[in-house]
C-alpha cells in the first residue's frame, strides 16, 4: 500500500491549507531567503510503500524497493495514458540489474504491452524477444536481432 505522510492537517480543505502555508511561507520567509532553501512545505511530506505493514524503503532489500519504485512509474504512465488519451514513451535506465531473474521477467512481460519502451542495461547478457535490442559501446552502435 501506498502512504502520504505530511505534518500538515486539514488537507481536505483547500482553502485553510492555502491560509496556513501562505503564513507559515511568511513566518520562514526571512531565513528562507538566508538559507536559500524553502524550510516547511509540503516538499518535506513523504510517499512511503508499505509491504506486509513494513515500510520498502527501510525494511525491505533493494530488489523489492526496485518494484515498489518502478510500480508508482508504472502507475504514473497509466494515469498519462488515460488522461492524454495517448501512450506516452516508457524510459528506464539499469532497471533489471537489482531484479532476480523471475521479476525481470515479470518486469519484461508487462513493459511488452507498452508501446514505446527505452530500457538501459549494464549488461550485455538481457535478452529480450520481439525488441530491438542494441549494443552501445565508446565507437559503435550494433543491433543484437
Amino acid at each position: 500500500s501506498l502512504v502520504y505522510e505530511t505534518v500538515y492537517s486539514n488537507l481536505n480543505d483547500i482553502a485553510k491549507f492555502k491560509e496556513r502555508f501562505k503564513k507559515i511561507y511568511e513566518e520562514d520567509f526571512e531565513t528562507d531567503i538566508r538559507r536559500k532553501s524553502t524550510s516547511r512545505g509540503i516538499h518535506h511530506d513523504n510517499m512511503v510503500m508499505l509491504l506486509n505493514g513494513r515500510e520498502i524503503g527501510v525494511y525491505g532489500s533493494q530488489g523489492q524497493n526496485r518494484i515498489g519504485a518502478l510500480s508508482l512509474k508504472l502507475s504514473v504512465f497509466e494515469i498519462l495514458k488515460k488522461e492524454l488519451k495517448d501512450e506516452p514513451i516508457v524510459i528506464l535506465d539499469d532497471v533489471l540489474s537489482e531484479l532476480d531473474v523471475q521479476h525481470q521477467q515479470k518486469l519484461i512481460d508487462e513493459l511488452m504491452k507498452i508501446e514505446q519502451v527505452f530500457i538501459t542495461c549494464a549488461k550485455e547478457d538481457y535478452y529480450f524477444n520481439h525488441c530491438a535490442t542494441y549494443v552501445v559501446t565508446k565507437n559503435s552502435v550494433i543491433r543484437r536481432n
